[in-house]
């Protein structure tokens, strides 16, 4: 007669994974400033090394017409809308939440006391503008809307937040990766 022996799979702890750190982080910027590369490089650096964490990116994107031109949405909205686009969408079972477009006070005061870091990217204009140059190349001219956006009053007021306000400011793209590396504890 023959013993067959089932050997039993290791745990996560067994083989080493390291458990998924609860990390939310948002941030806060002038358009152009590098947001939305910021939170890719965090997204990307959090699941290489938590091969198992659930990620959760939360993107100011609207529907119908604003598609097109969500900061000419946000104008016409309250500096508290986001708010409740957020709590709407935040999923409290994930590892990494990920918010890529504050732009009120309000916003970053609000997650601020629900547990997130605040990330102020703090580039200089002209950085901001050649990337919106690049961004439309294929175009002869800036579009003027472009140029309003840039102009407007909630990008103007991003400038006067309280640096208590942000728990890290990020002021060249050369930043990113070491704060990054810091906050997922690479």
């Amino acid at each position: 007669m023959s013993v067959i022996q089932y050997q039993e799979e290791a745990s996560d702890e067994e083989i080493n994974i390291p458990k998924p750190p609860r990390l939310r982080v948002a941030f806060i910027g002038q358009t152009k400033s590098g947001k939305s590369y910021a939170a890719d490089v965090l997204k990307q650096t959090y699941q290489a090394r938590y091969t198992t964490a659930v990620t959760q990116c939360i993107a100011y994107k609207t529907s119908d017409e604003f598609i097109q031109h969500p900061k000419l949405f946000r104008s016409y909205s309250s500096d508290s809308h986001y708010i409740g686009y957020i709590q709407n969408r935040e999923n409290e079972d994930s590892d990494l939440i990920v918010i890529d477009d504050l732009m009120y006070k309000t916003e970053a005061q609000y997650l601020r006391e629900n547990g997130y870091t605040i990330v102020y990217l703090k580039t200089p204009w002209y950085v901001r503008l050649a990337r919106l140059i690049q961004h439309d190349e294929n175009k002869t001219h800036v579009p003027k809307t472009t140029v309003k956006w840039m102009t407007h009053s909630s990008e103007i007021a991003l400038e006067k937040i309280p640096q208590e306000m942000w728990d890290h400011c990020i002021v060249d793209e050369s930043e990113v990766k070491g704060l990054v590396d810091q906050l997922v504890g690479v």
